[in-house]
């Protein structure tokens, strides 16, 4: 049960959402972590 290829997509997918995230509290919150 190993997809590499789903699970390279699910990585990309959520490093870019947490990467949003990321971004958009920064714009929200602009604190130097």
């Amino acid at each position: 049960m190993k997809s590499d290829g789903y699970h390279s997509c699910y990585v990309l997918l959520t490093e870019n959402v947490f990467a949003k995230n990321r971004r958009f509290s920064r714009d929200m919150n602009p604190a130097p972590l």
